[in-house]
């Protein structure tokens, strides 16, 4: 509950429930329900829905890989390339509600990488930054560049494939208590399971369960 004061200096107590089509929803201390006219509040209580309402947001991310040749031998049974990978995102967030906004926000990058023998997952890199849509409607930013290596083998019985290759990423925007405002993942199981890997920090090793591998 708070007391809320209109343009003309009228004022109410009331708890904020949310904003429909440009009105403030508000409930009284005895149950009545408060449609207000956002326009028809004090530049205080305006600046007071700015910081507590969570935007609608958009979430782009683009992927860019890169291939270096480290290595590599042909012979007559025998072949392997042994490559670094750098993997970088691109990652845009834009608010899609008109309404403005200055809530204090943080969008967190993670990028997984998967190891080609056991299967194991992991994340490679942890990106951070906070922001808000005070005057922009729209940021970008990129993750840290993550390096790995992965090496090829061709012979007479077959291939093999060893070390890491990229397997995804995991884009997500809290406000300033830790609520998730927004998700993006590359694969629909990072965003179902992102209480769990939202708080895993680089390097971390989970398996397919989403279970930390000790």
């Amino acid at each position: 509950m708070r007391i809320w004061t209109s343009v003309k200096g009228d004022t109410v107590e009331a708890e904020y429930k949310a904003i429909v089509s440009g009105r403030v929803i508000m409930h009284k201390p005895d149950g009545k329900v408060l449609k207000v006219p956002m326009s028809g509040l004090c530049a205080a209580d305006i600046k007071y829905l700015e910081a507590k309402i969570p935007p609608s947001i958009d979430i782009d991310v683009n992927v860019d890989k890169d291939k270096t040749n480290l290595e590599s031998y042909s012979g007559y049974t025998t072949s392997y390339e042994r490559e670094e990978i750098k993997i970088k995102c691109e990652v845009t967030i834009s608010k899609k509600s008109r309404d403005k906004s200055s809530m204090p926000l943080k969008a967190c990058i993670l990028v997984f990488s998967e190891d080609t023998r056991n299967k194991e997952l992991k994340v490679i890199s942890r990106t951070e930054k906070e922001f808000n849509f005070l005057y922009n409607d729209e940021i970008t930013f990129n993750s840290d560049v993550a390096k790995f290596e992965a090496t090829e083998y061709s012979g007479y019985y077959g291939g093999s494939e060893h070390g890491d290759e990229y397997e995804g990423y995991l884009v997500f925007v809290e406000n300033g208590d830790g609520e998730l405002i927004a998700v993006r993942g590359s694969s629909k199981s990072y965003e179902k399971n992102i209480e769990r890997l939202k708080g895993f920090k680089k390097d971390t090793r989970f398996d397919d369960d989403y279970d930390v591998i000790k």
